[in-house]
């Protein structure tokens, strides 16, 4: 079943332009805590990949991709997921700002 924005509090869209992918992102603060650990590590542990940290959070932060839901670590949703976002690297980094956004990690600008 499809994820709507109007469903719960907390939820943002993406779309990447040039890409038919949409997502809706939800905050996940277990998720953003432990990519915030895992980012001060590889700050000291080069062997610590980046992106795969980038890319766990993203995939936590995911309510659905395209009607899709269900992005558990041990579901054929959520190994399409990751799947795609291997091969699609340049879509994480949206869906991780709307993700730091409904975590509190960013600011959003005051609306006047």
């Amino acid at each position: 079943t499809c994820v709507k924005l109007g469903d719960k509090k907390g939820l943002r869209a993406v779309a990447v332009k040039g890409s038919t992918d949409t997502f809706i992102v939800k905050g996940n603060q277990e998720a953003h805590a432990k990519w915030e650990a895992k980012f001060g590590q590889s700050l000291a542990n080069k062997k610590i990949d980046k992106a795969e940290i980038d890319r766990d959070y993203a995939v936590a932060c995911v309510a659905d991709w395209n009607g899709k839901t269900d992005f558990g670590p041990t579901t054929v949703n959520g190994y399409e997921l990751i799947q795609f976002l291997k091969k699609n690297s340049g879509i994480v980094s949206p869906i991780l700002g709307v993700a730091m956004l409904l975590n509190n990690f960013l600011a959003e600008e005051a609306k006047s």
